[in-house]
């Protein structure tokens, strides 16, 4: 069979960089899903960093390197395109993907830098003959799957209550947190219960460095604390059921249930079960999900240009509140 040809613009962290970290699950880049897949192959990378391009050379063996996605693919016959660049470049790029006629593109989250280069890129897509999927891959991982099946399944009971947070850097922005992981959990809630999340309250602490939302995804009541001032990474959701409760987040996940106490008599208190995820499938299932849709084995992406566009939709209605 012939191998996919799929090129990567941005040849930094997430383009091909974090799979040299150890303890990451592989693969962790999006050269990473193209090698570990067995139809697709790396035919090109595109960076305007002479360093960048020269890395990837040397540990991913690619000979075929330019400085833009433009000179690239005047050079190069590619079926995915994969868009790994800082957010205010994704409009230009997705522009120059759709132009040269790419069949299917995975871009990078957030959509764009801005609502109204997000509501583009959605036009875009819409006029042309290109899918465009969204690296929202939480939507793919494992852990994430099951708690919307035990959500949509009832077997724990009905969901009353999402309590999230969100701590990335210990000097960091609330919008720079939002536009970076908060994507993820903002569609993440979306994904989980189906309605996008209506922020109906926000309140800012100390010194406008956390910002606490309140809100609802259709009738069920979420907060999210967004954060700086920590020295370690949390993205966490609580979800709590009338029969049980998960906790889920990076590195970890909880399971809960109902039964009878083993503390007190006359109640019923919730116990741990044993369900574990030790590996997520994220971004290989992402990928794998690319790959269909080249194949025509699928025709809808679950993680589409308009969902990333509700993700900014809230984040801009967070933000200018």
């Amino acid at each position: 069979m012939k191998k996919i040809r799929c090129a990567i613009a941005g040849l930094g962290r997430i383009g091909c960089g974090l799979e040299n970290d150890p303890k990451r699950e592989k693969p962790a880049t999006h050269a990473g899903a193209v090698n570990d897949h067995p139809d697709t192959i790396i035919c090109a990378g595109a960076d305007p960093d002479p360093e960048k391009r020269n890395n990837f050379t040397i540990n991913w063996g690619v000979q075929n390197v330019y400085e833009s996605l433009d000179e690239l693919l005047s050079h190069e016959p590619v079926d995915i395109v994969q868009i790994a660049t800082p957010p205010e470049t994704h409009l230009q790029l997705v522009k120059t993907a759709v132009d040269y006629s790419v069949p299917v593109i995975i871009l990078e989250k957030p959509v764009a830098s801005t609502l109204d280069e997000a509501r583009q890129v959605v036009t875009i897509e819409k006029n042309s003959k290109s899918k465009i999927v969204i690296n929202h891959e939480r939507r793919y991982s494992l852990q994430y799957r099951h708690v919307k099946h035990q959500i949509e399944s009832g077997q724990i009971g009905t969901l009353y209550s999402i309590n999230t947070k969100l701590c990335i850097g210990s000097k960091r922005t609330v919008a720079d947190m939002l536009y970076d992981d908060g994507t993820h959990m903002i569609d993440l809630l979306s994904h989980l219960t189906g309605e996008a999340l209506v922020p109906y309250n926000v309140n800012l602490a100390h010194n406008r460095t956390v910002a606490f939302v309140y809100g609802k995804c259709g009738d069920i009541p979420v907060t999210l604390e967004v954060g700086a001032g920590r020295d370690h990474l949390i993205f966490e959701l609580d979800l709590s059921f009338s029969n049980g409760r998960i906790r889920v987040g990076n590195g970890y996940f909880e399971e809960y249930c109902s039964q009878v106490s083993p503390y007190y008599s006359n109640y019923r208190s919730l116990v741990k079960n044993s369900t574990q995820f030790p590996r997520t499938e994220y971004f290989k299932l992402m990928f794998k999900e690319a790959v269909d849709i080249y194949k025509h084995e699928k025709e809808y992406t679950a993680s589409s240009t308009e969902d990333g566009l509700s993700a900014i939709t809230v984040i801009d209605q967070i933000l200018n509140w």
